[in-house]
């Protein structure tokens, strides 16, 4: 049974925290909640890293237009420049 209880604490100690809680010390309570989080931790860490992208990235084809030449605009005189 102690061998059991060892490996659940190395394992899960998420789990085994809140069932032992009672029968911990103060100090067994600090390490157990110390121990839980950098496991918590380790493990959303590799989720976030091996997970699946929520988001792939996309590939885009740039097109290129060519412009086209537009005829010269019409010049216009001034209404000062009339004779």
């Amino acid at each position: 049974m102690r061998l059991a209880a060892a490996v659940g604490w190395m394992t899960a100690p998420f789990v085994m925290l809140p069932a032992r809680w009672s029968h911990l010390s103060a100090t067994g309570r600090i390490i157990g909640a110390v121990w839980s989080s950098a496991l918590l931790l380790s493990l959303l860490a590799f989720a976030q890293l091996y997970g699946a992208p929520s988001n792939p990235p996309q590939q885009v084809q740039a097109k290129v237009v060519p412009a086209e030449a537009s005829p010269a605009p019409y010049a216009v005189p001034a209404s000062d420049e009339h004779p």
